[in-house]
């Protein structure tokens, strides 16, 4: 049962009575158009649910256009990457303060990583100074056969003591590498506790000393 014009005399409100729900919407042309069950003049146009004496029970909006599909879709996928991103940042949060419950606690364990490295490269340093001083020696003593054959023997000492040279220093710009990636990483982490656990005005040192060359 359809017809134009609103719901508003009691004449209207006893015709509807016992109807669950009457619905009301306006057509192409304005005119008000009310039943007992959804209209299809009504499918792209704001609908109205009425009570049988002429109150809203609900608004229903028109169907959304390929446009609103599309920009609502957008929209959900923007809120799940931002929820997803959100549940991975409070997973880092939770297992760096597990590591790592204070500023000072992450300063520390960045110490101790540098204290290591820098004693690897002490060491190679050392090891350089020695060898640096062996080809120093194995060269003047290739002084005396300028003219003549030099021995096989003093030329493999030439040749190995170079090679261990290159590798030492191979080794100190590797173990510098490591020590800058541990550096930012640690900055990184310490930035972020800066950020959860410690105010905004305390003091906090991100960066780390110079290596060691």
């Amino acid at each position: 049962m359809a017809s134009a014009g609103p719901v508003s005399s009691q004449e209207d409100a006893y015709k509807y009575k016992g109807v669950g729900s009457v619905y009301t919407c306006k057509d192409e042309q304005g005119r008000t158009i009310t039943a007992d069950r959804p209209i299809a003049e009504c499918a792209t146009k704001p609908l109205r649910e009425l009570r049988f004496d002429g109150t809203t029970k609900r608004e229903i909006p028109p169907p959304l256009t390929r446009e609103q599909i599309a920009r609502r879709q957008q929209e959900e996928e923007q809120r799940r990457i931002a929820d997803y991103s959100r549940k991975q940042q409070e997973a880092r949060d939770k297992a760096l303060l597990l590591a790592y419950p204070t500023v000072a606690a992450a300063e520390t364990a960045r110490q101790r990583a540098f204290d290591e490295i820098d004693e690897d490269i002490a060491i190679a340093q050392r090891r350089m100074v020695t060898l640096h001083r062996e080809l120093l020696g194995a060269q003047q003593e290739a002084e005396f056969y300028k003219n003549r054959k030099m021995p096989g023997e003093l030329q493999r000492k030439i040749q190995q003591t170079a090679n261990s040279i290159l590798s030492e220093d191979a080794f100190v710009n590797s173990r510098n590498e490591e020590r800058r990636k541990i550096d930012q990483r640690f900055a990184e982490d310490i930035r972020r506790l800066r950020e959860i656990v410690v105010p905004e005005s305390s003091p906090v040192l991100t960066s780390a000393p110079p290596p060691r060359r």
